[in-house]
Formats: C-alpha cells, structure tokens, sequence
C-alpha cells in the first residue's frame, strides 16, 4: 500500500492538535476513539488519518498502528513499535526515543512500561533492542520498577487522603518547614536536592545561555559572586519559610548537574507556580518531565499544596507541551510585575 500523505492527531477535549504531517489529508473526519499510550488521561487519545490511492483511512488502535508502521526504518519508527506493545512514550510523540544508543545493527531504547493496570499502577524500566533490519525488538532487558503512578479515579492516591478543604491555596500542612528544607528527592535517572550557595557558578551558566534568556528572563547576572547573592537572597529565604523551592537536578550516571526545577511564590501570582529549566545538551532527554513530576508530587504530597501553576511564554511550544503533560491546564493570559509580556497561565484541576 502507497500512502500518499497522513496526518498524526492527539486529540484532547474534543480539540484536535496535529503533531506531525507528511503532505496534505483533506476532508476527513475526526473519530470518537484512538489508541493510548500509558494511562490514559479522560477524553484523551491519539489517532492517525492517512490518505492512500484516493481513499482516506483511519489508524485508531494499536495493531492499526503496527501495520502503518511496519518495518522500522528509523528510531522514531522503533519507538513507535514499541508504544504499541504497550512502552510509554513521553512528550507527545516529540522526541520519541530521546534516551536511546544506536551501533551499526541495532537501536537501543530506554522506554518505560506499565505492569500493573490497578491503583497504584506500577511503572517499569525497560532496554529494548530492535533490529535495524528487521526493524523488530530482538531483546527485552528489564531494569526494574520504578515509579507507581496515580491518576484522578484512584481511590487510594494518598494526595486524595490528605487532601483538605483550605480557602488560600498557597497553605500548606501544619509542619515546620525547616524540617523538609533540606530535603533529597530521587527519580529514576537524577537525584534533586535543594540549590546552594556552592552551586553558583552552575547559576551562573544555565541562567546566561541564550535560551533561558529568551524564555525565561534575563536576571542580569554577570559573575559568580552575582550568581551566589542570587541563591541567597532569592532562593534560600523561600526554602526557609516554605521548605520548598528550586531543586538542582544532578544526573546518578556521572554526577552531573544539569538544571533546576522548583515551586515558586511568584509576584502578581495568587498559586504557587512550578518552573523548570535545563542546559541545552540536556534537552530532549526527558529529564525535565521527570523531575517535575517529582516535584509536583512533592509539593502536593508532602506539602499539602491543593493548585500548582505554571507560567510560560507563548512561544516556548516545549514548555507548554511539558506543562499539559503534568495535569496543568491552559486558563487564561496574563501578566507578572516588572515583565511587560503577556504570558500563558496553567493550572491543576
């Protein structure tokens, strides 16, 4: 079969967001069901439209998406293969296999599984290795679990038992915050712990590259030293009220440090927002997806925190991506004192 053109969908609320195209599908209609990739969230799935010797079809499950595929002729190719045997693809199909290697014969992905379809469903990591001929996993290497994971309908997600009723969702449980302040988290792939004044010169780097300038804001930091009075006046004080705040994301293999992700008071902001940001040669990975998440659960968890929100610029396309994929929310625009630009404004459910 010649397809001539096809259009991949993820279609969310009813809304539908082409994330990739290859040529042009006219005059088909969206379906009322797709296939998945992990945990569904509510009225959320992926589909496929493709148009073939005039005639336009439709890939809405799994095996539909093994026959489209076929052979895979590139890691993304592979990585899809895989999501339809049930791995788990992050970013919305955007940089599918961002953990992989390649040699001359084989791909080789790291893509999680779930291996437990009941509350708390029970996340595993996986290596596969996939055959750049065949373009079939040839070998399965289990790394272990890692994560459980709850969504809204589990009965037993411990956020939901701690949940209480508070009119400011700023309050946090009744517990010292200097007892959490000193806090190490872990994910899988990176240990987060709370920013110091040894980490001024990593400051200093991440908050000068040209992407966080344009994204995020230049904070004017010109020297360590400004970098170190940064951390103290800004970042220490919240720690020490709070017990919460901006976490330095250091990676288990090779101890290196490459980004911070954190829950902010924000002026002109009503609900603590989350941010996060990452050196370049780090992008594209995953990291900042997983040390959000964690964060979040943290903030929600441990802290009591009821709303987490999140700010991004209208162009910053990843940052939104990532943002939805935490259970945040597009609300409405605004602006923040001292930054004349209007901003996208996220919040949890």
């Amino acid at each position: 079969m010649k397809i001539d053109s096809w259009l991949l969908i993820h279609k969310s609320y009813g809304k539908d967001n082409v994330l990739k195209q290859v040529g042009t599908v006219k005059d088909y209609t969206s379906p009322s069901s797709g296939f998945n990739i992990g945990i569904a969230e509510e009225d959320e799935f992926y589909y496929i439209v493709y148009s073939a010797g005039g005639k336009t079809e439709y890939v809405t499950n799994p095996e539909e998406l093994k026959k489209f595929i076929g052979k895979a002729d590139d890691v993304q190719e592979a990585a899809v293969l895989a999501a339809a045997d049930g791995y788990i693809i992050d970013e919305e199909f955007k940089d599918m296999a961002g953990n992989y290697s390649e040699d001359k014969s084989n791909y080789y992905l790291d893509l999680g599984k779930l291996t437990s379809r009941e509350c708390p469903y029970q996340k595993k990591h996986y290596t596969l290795t996939v055959n750049k001929v065949s373009g079939t996993i040839t070998e399965v290497k289990d790394n272990g679990a890692y994560i459980e994971l709850y969504n809204k309908k589990c009965t037993n997600n411990p956020r939901l038992l701690k949940i209480e009723k508070k009119k400011n969702p700023k309050m946090t449980l009744k517990r010292n915050p200097q007892d959490r302040a000193d806090n190490i988290y872990e994910t899988e792939r990176l240990i987060l712990r709370p920013m110091s004044l040894e980490d001024a010169d990593f400051i200093l780097d991440l908050y000068n590259r040209p992407k966080f300038i344009q994204f995020i804001g230049d904070r004017n930091l010109k020297t360590v030293a400004d970098a170190g009075d940064y951390i103290k006046n800004r970042f220490l004080p919240q720690f020490e009220r709070l017990g919460y705040g901006n976490y330095l994301m250091i990676t288990k293999e090779g101890n290196h440090k490459i980004g911070g992700v954190g829950i902010f008071e924000r002026e002109g902001l009503d609900v603590v927002d989350i941010g996060f940001s990452l050196l370049d040669e780090f992008e594209g990975k995953g990291y900042a997806y997983e040390a959000a998440l964690k964060i979040k659960s943290v903030g929600m968890n441990d802290f009591g925190l009821i709303k987490i929100s999140a700010i991004t610029t209208k162009d910053n396309f990843s940052s939104q991506k990532l943002i939805e994929k935490l259970g945040l929310r597009f609300r409405k625009y605004v602006t923040i004192p001292n930054d004349p630009e209007e901003l996208m404004y996220y919040e949890t459910e």
